[in-house]
């Protein structure tokens, strides 16, 4: 979990931008750090650190002057990192955005296996995305002097906003465009009827367990009790104990006087 906020075309001053960013401290406890473009646009990232923990810093500035800010995470980031070469500056898995978009432009979002919500800020140009079913948290604000907003939470928001909206999962979002949906897969026709292959389940339950268990950091779990998350808890276990590690396992409970 990291946060952000983006804004495009505001006169509100750079410091009290800084300071609407702060209302997402609590995303971020690891690294605050921020970036004004060339054309006055102002990122600013509060960051977790789960993947490359010592280079990983955000927002990423490529030499052409593109500009990054990225919650999330890329599960096929080596994938793509094996793809485009010797162009990356971090072993961030967020990079993989970056320079999948100045090696495809927005077809980068073909090429990205994760859950995400980003800016890219390129000579002016905004490209903004989140990831197909909205797992990260994306919200799009004006203020009063037609600046545009983006922000984690909506609280970084309030204070300068009219208008807030959520951005919608699944969709990108240019200036030119406005919005747009990328997320297009083949059962998105309702004409089209799924085929229900039993044989595939346990296939459908382990894969993403286990691209879920990237990480420079150690895994935990918390645990409802329920059927899922047990489930998804022993997939979990099972997979990190054949790497050597293990699973650490969280529950809440109340005691009953109180």
């Amino acid at each position: 979990m990291c946060g952000f906020v983006v804004v495009v075309g505001s006169k509100v001053e750079k410091e009290q931008i800084l300071k609407s960013a702060e209302h997402l401290a609590h995303r971020g406890p690891d690294e605050k750090a921020h970036h004004v473009t060339s054309e006055g646009i102002v990122m600013v990232h509060q960051r977790l650190a789960i993947v490359d923990l010592q280079t990983g810093k955000q927002p990423i500035v490529s030499h052409s002057g593109v500009t990054l800010v990225h919650n999330g995470e890329i599960w096929n980031h080596q994938r793509i990192r094996g793809q485009l070469g010797e162009v990356y500056t971090t072993k961030s898995d967020s990079e993989a955005i970056l320079r999948g978009y100045e090696a495809w432009g927005e077809k980068v979002l073909d090429h990205l296996d994760g859950d995400f919500a980003f800016v890219i800020a390129d000579k002016g140009r905004i490209f903004a995305a989140r990831d197909a079913i909205g797992i990260k948290p994306l919200y799009v604000g004006r203020d009063a002097t037609g600046g545009l907003w983006f922000g984690s939470e909506q609280k970084a928001l309030f204070e300068h906003c009219e208008t807030i909206e959520e951005f919608p999962p699944g969709h990108k979002f240019t200036l030119e465009g406005g919005f747009e949906r990328w997320f297009k897969p083949t059962w998105f026709d309702d004409s089209i009827i799924p085929t229900k292959d039993g044989s595939k389940i346990r296939e459908a339950l382990v894969a993403p367990v286990e691209k879920r268990l990237m990480g420079d950091v150690p895994v935990g779990a918390l645990l409802s009790g329920g059927l899922d998350s047990s489930l998804v808890s022993a997939i979990a276990a099972r997979l990190l104990r054949s790497r050597g590690r293990r699973l650490k396992t969280f529950s809440v409970g109340f005691d009953k006087d109180s």
